[in-house]
């Protein structure tokens, strides 16, 4: 079994990512045995992660649905296997902005509910977000086993769109025009990229049972809210 690390990225890891991942790789070689691979872009330096041991791969960068397009990359790679643990991320968490002491005590609590989860109750663990239309994954970051991984929908958006009820839509149309930070300065093709990668990331929860939304980073978790604390 491997534990893979997915680079969605756009832009190279930032000093504080590369620290967090150093030590992430050092628990996971050292304490549960297991082989580490990195894949990133090929249009990145790799990055250099210092005393660890991991392999590095890489897959064609694809921006055509932003991290989306990248996560469904990673996933399609013939060096994963079903039994792997992937924990992949975009640039959100690659300039170290998110990635702090709460987020990495959540990620070791992931890696042992996933390895200890017989009935495969924990296929996935990620950012829960919510607002008065419902909840949905919010994908800057996400572990799981790849097997499961694979049989979500990160690259579908006309199908993704079939799931989303019209109110939905409608927020989402409202927050690319007044909520987005960049929707001031976007051209015309990344609002509507924008646009398809939230109608993914609203749908991909339609395929989720409730109980397997139990230990997700929402805004309630223990480990998010400590998070916040830039440590």
């Amino acid at each position: 079994m491997k534990f893979a690390i997915g680079l969605a990225l756009n832009e190279p890891l930032n000093h504080k990512c590369i620290n967090k991942l150093k030590n992430l790789i050092q628990f996971v070689t050292r304490y549960l045995s297991f082989e580490v691979i990195v894949i990133a872009p090929n249009n990145l330096l790799l990055p250099k992660i210092p005393n660890t041991y991991c392999y590095f791969t890489t897959y064609d960068d694809d921006d055509s649905l932003f991290d989306f397009s990248r996560y469904h990359r990673i996933l399609s790679l013939s060096e994963l296997k079903e039994n792997d643990i992937l924990f992949a991320f975009n640039d959100t968490l690659g300039n170290g902005r998110k990635f702090n002491f709460g987020l990495y005590i959540y990620l070791l609590m992931a890696l042992f509910l996933l390895l200890n989860d017989k009935r495969k109750k924990y296929n996935i663990l990620a950012p829960l977000d919510s607002d008065s239309n419902g909840i949905w994954l919010c994908p800057y970051f996400f572990i799981g086993r790849v097997e499961f991984l694979r049989s979500l929908n990160f690259n579908d958006w006309t199908s993704a769109y079939k799931l989303i009820c019209k109110p939905v839509r409608r927020s989402i149309v409202m927050w690319l025009n007044f909520g987005w930070r960049h929707s001031r300065t976007a051209s015309k093709q990344q609002r509507n990229t924008k646009f398809k990668t939230l109608i993914l990331e609203r749908a991909i929860l339609q395929t989720f049972k409730k109980s397997n939304l139990f230990f997700m980073f929402s805004r309630t978790n223990f480990f998010r809210i400590i998070n916040s604390i830039p440590i």
